[in-house]
Order: C-alpha cells, then sequence, then structure tokens
C-alpha cells in the first residue's frame, strides 16, 4: 500500500528521487537503512521541419523527446524521434510549442507513477528490499510504450494530413553499457547542459527496458544541448510503501525551472538554428532522504 503526499507540482524530479534512493538496499541483518543526496533531471521536446530535406531522414517532420535522470549512483535516459510526412503548411503545433510543453509534462507524470507501481509490486511480491534495476526497467517500459503513443495521438487528432513515417530511440549508452554523453544541472546559474554523443536506435527491438531488446544501433551523432531559464517551481514531495515485513518511505525537496531557452545541436538538427524551430524543455535538482525497515 502507498501513501503519497502534500506539494506534489512536479513529476521528473520526484522520479528522479525514487530511481536514486532505490539504489541502496539495507545491510545484512539491519532493521532499518537511512540515505541521503541530491539528484538531477533533464527534459525537452521539439519539432524540425526540414521541407528541403537537408537531414537526410524518413519524412518532413521530426517530433523528438529526450528525458534523463540522474542521481550519484547513475544516469538514466530515455527518447525517441517520431518521423512525419506533412503537407506544405500543415506541421504539428504550427510554431507555437505547446505540444512539447503537453509531452515533457506528460511523459514526467508517466514516469512517476511507473515507479510508484513497480515499487508497490516489489513490496506486495513480499520482498525486503527493493530492486532497483526492475523499478528502472519497468519506467523505460512505460516511456517506450506510452511516450510514442502520446506525440502520435497529439499529432494524428491536430495534423491528420501528416503521415507517419517511423520511429527512432535515443539513448546515452553504448552497447556495452558505457555512458557516452555528460550531463551538468546548475540550478543557481540556471542552467543544464548535456553533451557527448547519443546513440540512435532503430530496426529491430525497441528502446529497452524489461525484456525487451534494443534496436540496432543506427548512429552516434554529437549532442550539444543547453536549456536556461524558464519559470521555477519549489515542491516538497513524500512517498510511503509497505507490507507486512517491510516499508519503504521517500522525501524529497527541490527546485525545477521549465519553459526556458533551448539551444545546441543533436548531430545537424539544430534547435534554434531556424526561424521555425520550436522546443521546449526544463531541469532540476532535488535533495532526497530514504528509509528501508525491515520488520524482524
Amino acid at each position: 500500500m502507498r501513501t503519497p503526499s502534500a506539494k506534489r507540482t512536479t513529476a521528473a524530479v520526484t522520479t528522479v528521487a525514487i530511481l536514486a534512493s532505490l539504489l541502496i538496499s539495507p545491510a545484512a541483518g539491519a532493521s532499518v537503512t537511512r540515505t541521503s543526496g541530491t539528484g538531477y533531471n533533464v527534459s525537452t521536446s521539439w519539432v524540425e521541419y526540414d521541407l528541403e530535406d537537408r537531414l537526410g531522414l524518413p519524412g518532413n517532420t521530426h517530433v523528438g523527446y529526450l528525458g534523463i535522470w540522474i542521481s550519484q549512483w547513475g544516469t538514466h535516459f530515455y527518447g525517441n524521434v517520431i518521423d512525419w510526412e506533412c503537407e506544405e503548411g500543415e506541421v504539428p503545433w504550427g510554431g507555437h510549442g505547446e505540444g512539447g510543453e503537453v509531452v515533457v509534462d506528460d511523459a514526467d507524470k508517466i514516469a512517476e507513477v511507473a515507479a510508484e507501481i513497480a515499487v508497490d509490486d516489489i513490496i506486495d511480491s513480499g520482498a525486503k528490499t527493493i530492486d532497483a534495476d526492475i523499478v528502472v526497467d519497468a519506467i523505460k517500459d512505460e516511456l517506450a510504450r506510452e511516450v510514442p503513443a502520446l506525440i502520435e495521438e497529439e499529432v494524428d487528432e491536430e495534423f491528420p494530413v501528416c503521415d507517419h513515417k517511423g520511429i527512432r530511440f535515443l539513448d546515452g549508452y553504448d552497447n556495452d553499457g558505457k555512458l557516452t554523453t555528460n550531463v551538468s544541472v546548475d540550478v543557481k546559474k540556471k542552467i543544464a547542459k548535456v553533451t557527448g554523443n547519443l546513440v540512435v536506435r532503430g530496426g529491430h527491438g525497441g528502446g529497452g527496458g524489461g525484456d525487451e531488446p534494443l534496436a540496432d544501433v543506427l548512429g552516434t551523432p554529437p549532442i550539444d544541448l543547453t536549456i536556461s531559464g524558464g519559470d521555477w517551481y519549489k515542491y516538497e514531495w513524500s512517498y510511503t510503501s509497505q507490507s507486512k515485513d517491510f516499508k519503504y518511505s521517500d522525501w524529497n525537496k527541490g527546485t525545477d525551472y521549465y519553459g526556458g531557452k533551448v539551444s545546441g545541436k543533436i548531430g545537424a538538427m539544430g534547435f534554434d538554428d531556424d526561424p521555425d524551430d520550436e522546443s521546449w524543455g526544463g531541469f532540476g535538482s532535488f535533495q532526497y532522504k530514504t528509509v528501508e525497515r525491515v520488520r524482524n
């Protein structure tokens, strides 16, 4: 049974707190384990209009999403790009960016709910510790299933003149599990950066998570992404899940910035190098404290 409570304003950061804190298990024979630390998140969605086919990709309109969750124990990625062929003058969201905000906000909520359900399922199974890999896989499963469906629904409803052409997945790790990107967040300076190389996957397989095989690597384009400024949100959040013999509690408090300027490039695609570019994104940091209590 879970008991979330109070002042919930931003899903992305609370999800990071769960990811970060679940990576520590109680020591053998211990009845209580406490952890604390700092985590970060970065997320963005964009529409790239390529009517002259400068990128050489299927279709002429590309809608993307990238979400990154960070703790001192690791960095977790999920992203995709969906391609459409749209009639001239008919492009998703018409250069106003509303769709990007919807995608980022809903993806954060999807990740948060997936994490909470995974924790509940682990505890309901009778376990006396939380397996972080199971939780992370559950989040990736839901994002890989729900985010593309969300984007496709948004575009299909508003722009039926756009024909779906395909999907590619974005990752920050290679096939050997090596991190290929660097991520930094400075809330005081109101800026987040992602550099290095993304791994683009397509063909057979999917975006990973659970037992799903990873899709083939199509390329490793450089990424130089900056998100700066935006509207700030401060929040405090708590979460509890328990069974007869085990109780897990999580408290976190932090600051997010959303709706700031998104700039830079992924490969040849620029976020702000054309007048018709549109994107929406945010970032944040938080402090967390967790308690895992085994009832002997």
